[in-house]
């Protein structure tokens, strides 16, 4: 009798362990119990088990024999190893090689449909015989071929054992669900719970920044919500002549509030605005506050300088009212960007089609432009100073002549210096000595334009790199006080050491025009972190910024080094010069030469991008937060580009712009 071959409609991608199951089902239970078996199987091996027997069901009708056995139709032995190839396989990406198995044609049949298969695997002996992954032992596939069932490897039972699996499986994930349902439960059930607790909140704190949100919330806790307003609600509408949203009659500016944060506003209440220690921040809070119809001069202000538990709780214990001159100044401040920007732009887009001006991106470009006109100026002029050359202990010393004020006297000719030389004696008396101590103070604290200058010239991090690093640092961390200040004030708790709040130099900066006094200057919030120990939780890039942060903090607390007393030298001819170097018990020196030495003036050098801020943050121009904002624009506007050592080099659109 012929067999029956079992085929396969369409491509079902199935594995020989599939197969040698619906081998067990068949051999051992009747075709129908079988196929109600495939409904406790999960949906995709149910479907392709149930495609498979169906096939064998219609070969059978077409028969009309009962389920006969499985045998081994071919196995093709090499070297004493299974081939890994596929014989019985389907069509399409699954048609490829799968390894660790044999895979078997089956035939449905008499026994004696593989007697005439015997002489293809007589005499091949394997000592072991991997299926399922289980090691089988000895085989002999000459007496397999003879047998008339596979009882020899216990297919029935792995085909059982499978099943149980299948239906242990779905049981588990049975329970599974169940799980994940009540764990659904209880979430909404805890969702709830913080919805009405918010709801019964009372307590609203308004950040700019989304950043700092989770920090302070772990501060606070759930007495607190906490809400980022994401930078300013109002701008300035584009009404009226120029756009300006001006009226030029009185310069009354009028507001709308920008659309993104419509939705935001009609959500919520406020008692606390703890927007940014500075101009920017104090109108983001008048804007909030005005936008939920509430009394600017009723609301509480919150200003901390560091995101520490200790600075915030301190700011919720002593609460102030929104500075109303620093909210006028950022006011008028932004009335003008608008009125000189909107106007030079427009006239430079007639005239010159360039991009845009500024209040001071314009005064910006022009210190770029005229730094070059000094350098293109310079001549290498020959200057002449005159020197004594002395001996004092073997040890060889120049005498510099200068003026009362100590500046070195310059000859511009040589022979003007030569005749002065000729009536000059070689004995200098001296004029008097100080015995005073002086001071060399350490770098005062941080403040951001001097930070934005080490960072470019220590690390070669740009200005807007080292505003993105600090303000994570800031924010997202919380291992460094506010990166936008000018002033150079440590609060006392931070420093332990006294002179730090007394130091006139630093006082004498702090009380210049531009300064927002509130603000301390930029330094670690804890000095306990240090940057080594912490170093595996940073990127390089913060890792890098934050040590020198940290290390110029350290430095800035250290005692002053004590300065060499001076010595005022005096020749007979009453020109005065200045000798540093102490020199204790001489009344009298001889010099024992008297030359005329060329002096060479330094050629101005070109601005790079820390340069520049530190001019501008000299001349007070612009604020700590738009320090990274100027050299930006000019690059993109075109008006200048950056040489290969990093400088500012104005171009010819950029000098048309500024004449």
């Amino acid at each position: 009798m012929e067999p029956i071959i079992i085929k396969r409609s369409s491509a079902i991608a199935i594995s020989p362990q599939k197969m040698n199951v619906v081998a067990g089902i068949i051999r051992k239970k009747k075709l129908d119990y079988s196929l109600k078996v495939l409904e406790f199987l999960p949906k995709k091996g149910g479907r392709i088990l149930y495609k498979l027997l169906a096939g064998v069901a219609k070969s059978l009708e077409k028969s009309q024999e009962q389920p006969a056995n499985f045998y081994l139709q071919k196995v093709e032995v090499n070297q004493g190893k299974i081939q890994k190839r596929v014989i019985y396989r389907a069509k399409g990406r699954t048609n490829r090689i799968r390894k660790r198995y044999s895979l078997i044609n089956l035939y449905l049949g008499q026994k004696e449909t593989v007697a005439n298969e015997k002489a293809l695997i007589k005499n091949k002996k394997l000592k072991s015989l991997n299926l399922f992954g289980n090691e089988i032992g000895e085989v002999d596939f000459s007496l397999l071929a003879s047998f008339p069932n596979l009882e020899s490897i216990n297919l029935r039972n792995v085909a059982l054992n499978l099943l149980q699996q299948l239906v242990d499986s779905k049981k588990r994930i049975a329970e599974l669900e169940e799980q994940i349902k009540q764990l659904q439960q209880n979430l909404e059930q805890r969702a709830e719970i913080v919805i009405e607790k918010r709801a019964m909140k009372k307590s609203l704190i308004f950040l700019e920044s989304a950043t700092k949100k989770k920090t302070i919330q772990s501060f606070l806790g759930e007495e607190y919500v906490i809400f980022a307003t994401g930078g300013h609600l109002w701008e300035l509408k584009k009404t009226g002549v120029y756009n300006l949203g001006v009226d030029l009659e009185n310069f009354q500016p009028s507001y709308e509030i920008i659309a993104e944060k419509k939705n935001l506003i009609e959500k919520i209440l406020t008692i606390y605005l703890a927007t940014d220690p500075d101009r920017e921040g104090e109108a983001i809070a008048q804007e909030t506050a005005k936008s939920l119809g509430i009394d600017p001069i009723k609301c509480q202000r919150l200003l901390f300088y560091e995101i520490t538990p200790r600075s915030i709780k301190e700011a919720l214990s002593n609460p102030l009212t929104i500075n109303q001159n620093l909210v006028e100044s950022q006011l008028s401040r932004q009335v003008l960007d608008r009125m000189i920007g909107f106007c030079l732009s427009t006239i430079l887009q007639k005239k010159l089609q360039a991009l845009s001006a500024g209040r001071v991106q314009s005064v910006v470009l022009k210190l770029i432009i005229e730094r070059e006109e000094l350098i293109k100026q310079f001549e290498k002029k020959k200057l002449y100073i005159l020197c004594g050359l002395c001996q004092v202990n073997q040890q060889k010393i120049t005498l510099k002549q200068v003026d009362e004020a100590g500046e070195l006297i310059l000859y511009k000719e040589k022979s003007v210096a030569e005749e002065i030389k000729k009536k000059l004696s070689l004995i200098f008396q001296l004029a008097g000595q100080k015995e005073e101590k002086k001071f060399i103070l350490p770098k005062p604290p941080l403040i951001t334009s001097l930070l934005l200058f080490e960072a470019k010239s220590q690390l070669g991090f740009s200005v807007a790199q080292t505003t993105q690093i600090a303000q994570k640092l800031y924010e997202g961390v919380g291992l460094i006080t506010y990166p936008r200040t000018d002033a150079t004030r440590i609060n006392q708790e931070f420093a332990s050491f006294n002179y730090v709040n007394t130091n006139p130099a630093w006082k004498k900066k702090e009380k210049t025009l531009n300064v927002q006094g509130a603000h301390e200057s930029i330094h670690p919030t804890y000095l306990d972190y240090q940057p080594e120990e912490i170093k595996s939780s940073l990127t390089e890039e913060e890792y890098k910024l934050y040590k020198l942060v940290y290390n110029h903090t350290l430095a800035s607390l250290m005692t002053p080094e004590v300065y060499f007393p001076n010595y005022n030298v005096k020749l007979k001819s009453e020109l005065i010069v200045l000798w540093s170097p102490a020199m204790p018990g001489i009344s009298q020196l001889e010099a024992y030469k008297i030359e005329v030495q060329e002096y060479q003036e330094n050629k101005p050098v070109r601005y790079n991008e820390g340069s520049l801020v530190q001019e501008l943050e000299r001349l007070g121009i612009g604020r700590p937060s738009t320090y990274n904002l100027f050299g930006r624009v000019l690059l993109k506007r075109g008006y200048a580009e950056l040489n290969e050592k990093g400088q500012f080099i104005p171009t010819p659109l950029g000098i048309a712009v500024n004449n």
